[in-house]
């Protein structure tokens, strides 16, 4: 499911519901991850999990970029690990986005 609201609280609530269904259906918290674009949506994402009771373990992401090389690299990046999760995604998979989504939702929306 692809789900894109400018909504902050809708989103975060979305988001919520939607991992407490996890672990209502015998999900245990090793078999959910939750990634985020930017520094900015880590404590969301962290306050999403603490709402839902899962604990969470917060791994490394790219710091910084310096030039174009490193741009490339950082959207390689995105897209092999967008591509990873959908493709992993063995039950369940939750996509959204809000004021700045990745562009290659593009490719996966489906046409009203």
């Amino acid at each position: 499911m692809i789900y894109d609201s400018n909504q902050k609280n809708l989103r975060c609530a979305c988001v919520v519901e939607w991992l407490k269904n996890l672990t209502k259906e015998g999900f245990e918290p090793h078999e959910v991850g939750v990634f985020v674009r930017s520094e900015k949506e880590i404590s969301r994402a962290e306050k999403a999990l603490d709402n839902a009771n899962i604990p969470y373990k917060l791994l490394d992401r790219i710091e910084g970029i310096a030039d174009n090389a490193d741009l490339e690299e950082v959207y390689g990046t995105e897209r092999h690990l967008l591509y990873v999760a959908c493709t992993r995604a063995r039950d369940r998979l939750l996509i959204t986005s809000g004021e700045l989504s990745s562009e290659f939702l593009e490719d996966m929306s489906i046409p009203e």
